[in-house]
């Protein structure tokens, strides 16, 4: 075997790594959900996986829902401002329709 350069800790002296996510609790209804998935896959309870599929639905959700909102305001708003900008080039064209046929001469 190669030596290495530096020594490696032992695992027990090791500072132990940083959570990266707490833990979700399960509202009954999930928990529910969970056991239920668990009978059709042939378990007496859910294991660890049907869990997490639970949990991952109800934060699909929430996402879901966040989307939802943002997306209305922002259609609002850019309906909103599509409809000035029309108005706009609207009132243009009419102006323009008018300068142009006062400049023009009549004709004999």
């Amino acid at each position: 075997m190669a030596a290495t350069k530096h020594a490696r800790k032992a695992p027990w002296k090791k500072a132990s790594p940083a959570k990266k996510s707490s833990g979700r609790t399960l509202s009954s209804g999930q928990k529910a959900e969970a056991k239920s998935r668990a009978k059709k896959a042939g378990r007496p309870y859910p294991n660890l996986v049907d869990n997490m599929v639970v949990a991952k639905k109800a934060t699909k959700k929430s996402a879901k829902k966040a989307t939802k909102k943002t997306t209305k305001k922002t259609s609002k708003k850019a309906t909103t401002k599509a409809s000035k900008k029309t108005t706009k080039k609207a009132a243009k064209r009419v102006a323009k329709r008018t300068s142009g046929r006062s400049k023009q001469k009549p004709s004999e």
